[in-house]
């Protein structure tokens, strides 16, 4: 987040700007940091959802929004994770969810942004933070290309010995998927095959549940860095392995 300027962020607009620098918010990250009264007290609901949603509590449908500058997807942890291997696989599913949100409202993306911090709330762990971006040789929404740059990110960020609490994908300069410039540097030369994959994949996980399909790095749902779902509504309508059966 420290990697990103307001302008990437939805639900920031320029008459903002002024105010938040005037209370020396300068980056989404000393947004992130604030406490949620102090947001309150300042700004209207919109920029509490803003505030809640940098801070990975889910509370604007993106898919309902005409997003042409940014899409994020982040999470706090259910438990600290310290391996690199579970933070990439939170990561991965990160990017993938932003990748197929990109191709649900017909975009690709230039820019890949990964960030991770520990626990700010645990003054007894040593604190960390860090973000990084990366740009992109062809505009895409392909899940695979977004998923190897995020992961790229991971090796390049990650700290051995830092209990990590969250982390999070953003995608940035999206354009219509209509509007792909080519470059000769690129490396996928099947690019309209991987295109018809990914739409093959789509329409799998529609049919059969979300992530019914998935890249092998995304890992299972037992992973120690998911949010703690007890408590839970069922995906009745999306997955049809939680679909209810009635005895009769």
């Amino acid at each position: 987040l420290s990697m990103m300027e307001f302008s990437d962020v939805w639900g920031i607009g320029r008459r903002t700007l002024p105010k938040l620098e005037y209370y020396g918010v300068h980056t989404p990250l000393e947004l992130a940091d604030k406490k949620e009264g102090w947001v309150k007290n300042r700004f209207s609901t919109p920029m509490v959802q803003t505030w809640k949603e940098l801070n990975g509590i889910s509370c604007i449908d993106t898919s309902e929004i005409a997003n042409k500058q940014s899409i994020c997807t982040s999470r706090s942890f259910g438990e600290n994770v310290t391996d690199i291997n579970p933070l990439r696989s939170a990561v991965a599913n990160f990017a993938a969810s932003s990748a197929n949100k990109l191709r649900g409202q017909h975009s690709v993306a230039s820019a890949v942004t990964v960030f991770i911090m520990s626990n700010r709330f645990r003054d007894d762990l040593q604190q960390y933070k860090n973000g990084l971006t990366r740009t992109l040789p062809v505009p895409t929404s392909d899940t695979i290309e977004i998923t190897k740059a995020a992961l790229q990110i991971v090796d390049d960020i990650y700290i051995k010995g830092i209990c990590y609490k969250k982390a999070g994908v953003v995608l940035s300069d999206i354009t219509e998927d209509t509007a792909i410039q080519q470059n000769l540097f690129d490396d996928i030369k099947n690019r309209p095959q991987r295109f018809m994959l990914m739409n093959t994949i789509d329409k799998l996980n529609h049919r059969y549940g979300l992530k019914s399909i998935k890249l092998a790095v995304e890992g299972h749902d037992k992973e120690t860095w998911h949010s703690k779902s007890e408590h839970r509504s069922g995906n009745y309508i999306s997955d049809i392995n939680e679909i209810m059966r009635i005895k009769i």
